[in-house]
């Protein structure tokens, strides 16, 4: 006689010893459109849907996926995280985005100056910008803003560049980080250059790369972050002359690192070694730090991190072990803390997180808040993988 076999219904499968095609693969994480086929974060329609980017606000990270949702966890006093959040979000929780409701880019940032503040802003898909935070969990469009290609929040300010290379800055700007030429708190997005290719907001400070590879920075300039070799701040932009061809700059709290086509050159405030040039000197002009094939940087408050051959590479302040080594003695030159098959790194006030290729992502650091996403409030000094729901 034969032996009776049978064919599961589309969709379904047989991904046990068990017989019967018990497994749906349209929605189980484990075997999403195939057994075998493991989803990081969600199976929808069976296809994984899994982050795309990460990104670090002040105690609270958020992530896109490739559907375009936003997913933010940490802390949430002031609403950073989402309106439907706990103060305390261990872990990702969906931000309703206004419509179209997804979204391309999604940053965050934040200070405890005397008063606490922390917002998050998305890039709507088809240009559109939408934050929230602030004392608002509920993310309100930008309504003077579209076409916008990439977007980066500081500490009290935020700026954009739309897809024809303008940019505009708005928010807090006593030291001039908006680059607006006065010191005045602009609540409206303030257009500030042309012809600029990418900008990222730090501390009270920016940098902007123009079209071309020449680089900009204004804003604060106590610690020497703008990299003029001076100390006086800036209003408006000012070139930053001994570096050109400038792919990525990144700016921390109150230090700078830009990246060329082969090196990595840092600058400003290195009391924790946050420049990676084995001293803690604070330096005025940017320096060459002694690491080859650097992929991309990150910046923090008082640390840096790198991509080499998608191994994380970090220095600088280690409190709460946000270096990811193991410990929290500060290094002055970049130690490699074993986490490879990286695609991104982020770095926030006292935490870290990086995606990986299979899509996971593992921060460590401060978990004061629930910012590491494990579950927990337990703060870790080696990577630990976020938790989705």
């Amino acid at each position: 006689m034969g032996t009776c076999v049978y064919t599961c219904a589309a969709g379904w499968g047989d991904c046990t010893a068990a017989p019967g095609c018990e497994t749906d693969l349209g929605t189980t994480k484990a075997h999403c459109g195939a057994c075998g086929n493991t989803c990081a974060a969600f199976c929808k329609v069976g296809s994984c849907n899994d982050p795309v980017s990460v990104v670090g606000g002040y105690y609270h990270h958020c992530a896109v996926l490739k559907e375009g949702e936003v997913y933010c966890w940490g802390r949430n006093e002031k609403g950073e995280v989402g309106s439907d959040a706990p103060i305390l979000t261990k872990t990702p929780v969906k931000v309703s985005l206004p419509s179209p409701g997804t979204a391309t880019q999604v940053d965050g940032g934040g200070n405890s100056g005397g008063t606490y503040n922390a917002r998050s802003c998305a890039i709507l898909t088809g240009g559109s910008v939408a934050c929230w935070g602030d004392g608002n969990g509920v993310p309100v469009k930008v309504s003077s803003l579209t076409n916008i290609k990439q977007i980066s929040v500081g500490n009290s300010h935020t700026c954009a560049v739309d897809t024809g290379g303008k940019l505009y800055c708005w928010g807090g700007n006593s030291d001039g980080q908006v680059g607006a030429g006065d010191t005045g708190y602009k609540s409206l997005p303030v257009q500030i250059s042309t012809n600029v290719a990418y900008v990222n907001a730090g501390g009270s400070h920016t940098c902007a790369i123009k079209n071309g590879g020449t680089l900009q920075c204004w804003g604060d300039n106590a610690r020497g972050q703008l990299g003029i070799n001076s100390t006086v701040d800036q209003s408006v932009p000012t070139a930053v002359s001994n570096i050109v061809s400038v792919g990525q700059v990144q700016c921390g709290q109150d230090h700078t690192c830009a990246r060329d086509a082969s090196d990595v050159y840092c600058w400003g405030a290195n009391a924790f070694g946050s420049l990676g040039i084995n001293s803690f000197e604070q330096k005025l002009s940017p320096q060459l730090v002694d690491l080859a094939g650097v992929q991309t940087i990150a910046l923090g408050f008082g640390n840096t991190g790198t991509l080499v051959a998608s191994s994380v590479w970090m220095w600088g302040n280690n409190s709460a072990g946000k270096l990811g080594n193991g410990n929290q003695t500060s290094q002055p030159k970049p130690v490699q803390i074993g986490l490879s098959g990286v695609t991104a790194l982020t770095l926030a006030s006292a935490s870290s997180c990086a995606l990986l290729t299979d899509g996971s992502i593992r921060c460590w650091g401060d978990n004061t808040y629930g910012q590491l996403g494990n579950g927990t409030t337990v703060s870790s000094f080696t990577p630990t993988a976020v938790v989705w729901p």
